[in-house]
């Protein structure tokens, strides 16, 4: 009977005891990760085992992708099909993503030109587009808003991208002239103008081929005429910060030909002799006033001493260059003058004589009485004084002249009268 009873207790404690303790097993819980170390901004899967239900922290689905912000521990709690719960944790390190910076040595070019594509702030680099190395240049084949991007790797393994815009103009058609070449002579005006036009934004002129020395910025190219020689400007046509090719004109001013036309000549009347002009090159020459001169088309010409002047030489070179000089020509009176005059008509003698009649072109001729009238006053004596005054002989005596020259020179004189 004791047997019994101690055996039936027994059976009934067990009882009691499963009823208030049926978890001495717990779930065996088993957490695997996609990745326990995503880079930022990747997704992960966190899935869990052992047990029917499963509650994570922080928001997370067993099972279902997600971002995670940060590094932290995430936790799941898990029940088993006895009711069972028990917890485990896993830490999940978000790494950095490295900070690419795309850099270009321009962000404005023209089609042709290079620009230098350089990532930094990464351990490794692989340009998407375009498909160089880094630290490269690249020549864009396609105007207008260019893209490029690059790939960067972190030493830790992640990858980040940068990108960066260049903006590739056009080149402006090269401009036109309206002449290539124009000269002129020294300090003498140009007989035209050199015109640039284009199509395409604004002409700029340029002093070298390289388009480094700014000349001016006009469609006209200022013209200079006060240094000779050979002088090159470029036109360019300019829009968007690119250039045209240059297209070249030449600017040519000739130097004057010397000219010398010789010493001042001071020669008595009636004498003959030569001007020579001297230039340092072959030239057309005039003598200007041209007369009593033999050749007055030459630089060398003889001439007659009849009057002072002065003579201005004009040359003309091949190149058009003209250059003028001037002599003083100063004729000396140097007059023969009778001081005796028969007018008895038998041809000898019978008017009153000055020579050299050429001179007296220039002279003044007066004659008086013994009173004090004047008998003649002439600046074109022409030798031909017989005696009279009004048409009436005047009487036999002295008479008296008076010579003024031009130049200066004067004389006077008695002219005795006999019949």
């Amino acid at each position: 009977m004791k047997n019994l009873m101690l055996t039936g207790f027994v059976l009934l404690m067990s009882k009691l005891l499963w009823a208030q303790s049926p978890c001495d097993s717990l779930p065996m819980i088993t957490i695997q990760a996609s990745d326990t170390t995503p880079c930022s901004g990747e997704e992960i899967v966190l899935q869990a085992s052992g047990g029917v239900i499963y509650n994570w922290n922080n928001g997370v689905s067993n099972a279902i992708a997600f971002t995670p912000s940060a590094s932290e521990t995430y936790q799941v709690t898990v029940t088993d099909t006895n009711g069972c719960v028990d917890s485990a944790s896993v830490y999940i390190e978000v790494l950095t993503l490295p900070d690419v910076v795309a850099n270009s040595s321009s962000y404005s070019i023209c089609l042709g030109d290079s620009v230098l594509l350089e990532a930094n702030n990464a351990a490794s680099y692989n340009w998407i587009t375009p498909s160089i190395s880094n630290g490269s240049y690249y020549t864009p084949t396609t105007s207008g808003t260019n893209v490029f991007e690059v790939e960067g790797t972190g030493a830790n393994g992640c990858t980040n991208t940068s990108q960066l815009i260049v903006l590739v103009s056009e080149v402006p058609s090269e401009p036109t002239l309206n002449q290539n070449s124009i000269a002129t002579c020294l300090n003498v005006a140009f007989d035209g103008e050199v015109i640039a036009s284009t199509t395409d934004g604004r002409i700029i002129w340029y002093e070298d081929e390289a388009l480094t020395e700014l000349y001016e910025e006009q469609s006209e190219l200022p013209l200079m005429n006060s240094t000779v020689g050979v002088t090159t400007y470029w036109a360019t046509s300019f829009e968007n910060g690119c250039y045209s090719e240059g297209v070249e004109a030449t600017v040519e001013v000739y130097a004057l030909p010397e000219l010398d036309a010789g010493e001042d000549v001071t020669v008595e009347a009636g004498k003959r002799g030569e001007l020579v002009a001297t230039t340092n090159v072959p030239v057309v020459a005039t003598w200007s006033p041209e007369v009593n001169l033999d050749n007055p088309y030459d630089l060398e010409t003889g001439y007659t001493a009849i009057q002072s002047t002065n003579y201005t030489v004009f040359v003309e070179d091949e190149n058009g260059c003209t250059n003028t000089d001037e002599l003083e020509f100063t004729v000396k009176s140097n007059l023969v003058i009778s001081n005796l005059i028969t007018p008895d008509g038998n041809g000898e003698n019978d008017t009153w004589k000055i020579y050299p009649r050429s001179t007296l072109s220039t002279c003044t001729v007066k004659l008086y009485d013994g009173f004090g009238r004047e008998l003649l006053n002439t600046d074109n004596y022409q030798n031909d004084w017989d005696g009279t005054y009004n048409g009436e002989a005047v009487p036999d005596g002295d008479y008296y002249y008076y010579i003024q020259g031009n130049d200066g020179y004067s004389k006077k004189g008695t002219l005795t009268l006999l019949r």
